[in-house]
């Protein structure tokens, strides 16, 4: 991990919980290495995206022929292929991210079920899942949260972030 490897560390990581099952800093140190692993793919995202944006990709030549309705009268095929490249590369990086919360979100749930009267694990949680956008597990964990530590100072931030997610989940369905 310390070399920057972490797929390596991830998967020693994962053998270690497999012959500790019922250690919850494993889990916690696996959960971290998703979410790292998450991180770096919404950095590498944001930067295929920045790229895109200074290639120019979808942008005309200046003084290129444009019909009276504003469509391009040329094919500017370097644009489309650059756009298609940037495309599949921002959505396996989508993807790439998505997996990865999601196993973070797995591990912070294994350390709930080990530790279910600890409300820190389930701000993790909760947040984990915020992030990996698992609307019901988020709420869950949120909930849970309040229910243990109704009286902590992150409380009334908490209900925030509920009543968001209500709404978000409400407006999806």
């Amino acid at each position: 991990q310390t070399e920057g490897q972490t797929d390596e560390a991830i998967e020693a990581q994962v053998r270690v919980v497999a012959l500790v099952p019922k250690d919850a800093d494993a889990f916690r140190e696996l959960a971290g290495l998703y979410l790292a692993v998450a991180a770096a793919k919404q950095q590498e995202a944001q930067a295929v995206q920045i790229r895109t944006a200074y290639q120019g990709a979808g942008q005309g030549f200046p003084g290129s022929l444009v019909a009276p309705e504003g469509q391009s009268l040329v094919d500017d095929k370097i644009s489309s292929v650059l756009n298609a490249q940037s495309s599949t590369e921002l959505q396996t990086l989508i993807s790439e991210i998505q997996e990865a919360s999601r196993q973070a979100v797995g591990a912070y749930k294994k350390i709930a079920a080990l530790q279910p009267d600890d409300p820190n694990i389930q701000l993790e949680l909760a947040q984990a899942a915020q992030q990996g956008n698992d609307i019901a597990a988020a709420i869950a964990a949120y909930t849970a949260f309040l229910k243990l530590a109704p009286d902590d100072p992150n409380a009334a931030i908490v209900k925030q972030q509920l009543k968001q997610l209500k709404q978000a989940q409400a407006a999806s369905g």
